[in-house]
């Protein structure tokens, strides 16, 4: 469904160029940075040439093709996604915080409350509970997502509320930073918290060198 809603968009933009009459040259040199990204998915298409098994390539290609389809829509529409990407961040971040109060009430349960609640929501196509050895150890129950992708997003939705919290100075997106950073603690996985880290730092070594260095440099 998915597939079809980014394959829906991606037909709808190819029409909104053709109306427009775009120049299809001057559109991909002005977002050369973001078509940049397909470049991964070519890497893919390139495998297949020395793929032991064809069919699982193909199969592997198909799912993958989120990765080629969604910089092209955003290049396409680049004019529009800038103009309302502070309103689009800020769902992004709203449904983020809204599966992380998700998750971390079902971590706050007993385990055995917790399926009781999983059997009682499974009409909404929650992910089945799968009942671990050591809750903790092994990483809680994340009931929309899987854990390890929900991480990764989670670690999106931080630098989404540095970023909006710069722009709009609301001090909300503090606290909704430290719901998800908190989530992020209890779900784990590490490639989303390791990803998390890195861009944290990335991004108060920028806040420093902007804002504090240049008084600090003045001053001694």
């Amino acid at each position: 469904m998915a597939t079809s809603a980014m394959l829906s968009l991606l037909g709808l933009s190819l029409i909104n160029l053709a109306i427009t009459r775009a120049s299809p040259l001057q559109v991909i040199r002005d977002n050369l940075p973001i078509l940049g990204l397909t470049v991964l998915y070519c890497c893919y298409l390139f495998s297949l040439a020395y793929s032991e098994n064809l069919s699982l390539g193909l199969a592997f290609i198909e799912r993958e093709i989120p990765i080629l389809i969604i910089p092209v829509i955003f290049a396409l529409n680049r004019k529009v996604v800038s103009e309302r990407l502070i309103v689009m961040l800020t769902i992004f971040v709203g449904v983020c915080c809204f599966a992380s109060l998700v998750t971390l009430f079902f971590y706050t349960l007993p385990e055995n409350e917790s399926m009781a609640w999983v059997e009682r929501l499974a009409f909404l196509n929650v992910k089945p509970y799968v009942q671990l050895s050591k809750r903790e150890a092994f990483g809680v129950y994340s009931p929309f997502l899987d854990r390890l992708q929900f991480s990764n997003l989670l670690a999106l939705g931080v630098l989404c509320c540095l970023h909006i919290r710069i722009k709009t100075q609301q001090v909300i997106f503090w606290g909704l930073a430290l719901l998800l950073v908190l989530t992020s603690a209890v779900l784990g996985g590490k490639g989303g918290q390791l990803g998390l880290m890195a861009g944290l730092l990335t991004w108060f070594s920028l806040s420093f060198f902007r804002t504090i260095y240049p008084k600090w440099n003045t001053r001694f």
